[in-house]
């Protein structure tokens, strides 16, 4: 199994806190879409699990964040080892995407 590690800072600048919304936008995928094979979790600053699926269906809403507060995610991408699939055909094969951080105010602030 082949695992890939990524740390995302978001940073919520500005004087309200904020609702915020990871997702991914703009997935354009090469003829054997890697996106039918990789796996992604995604973990907050407890190490507790907050998304586990395709990169494509990436889309939940964080925690809170306090106005000018920040907190760190960290994305695994992971290639699954199993014995029966043939990898050969997603050699070369390319995924690119957009991981977007949105931020809404929260209501009464």
């Amino acid at each position: 199994m082949a695992v890939r590690q990524y740390t995302l800072n978001l940073k919520k600048s500005g004087s309200l806190d904020a609702s915020m919304r990871l997702h991914v936008a703009n997935l354009v995928a090469s003829e054997h879409n890697l996106d039918d094979v990789l796996q992604v979790q995604v973990l907050n600053q407890l190490n507790a699990t907050v998304y586990t699926g395709k990169i494509s269906n990436l889309d939940f809403t964080l925690a809170n964040l306090p106005a000018n507060a920040s907190t760190i995610y960290t994305l695994k991408v992971t290639w699954p080892d199993e014995a029966l699939v043939d990898d050969n055909p997603y050699m070369g094969a390319t995924l690119n995407f957009d991981l977007t951080a949105d931020a809404s105010s929260i209501a009464g602030q």
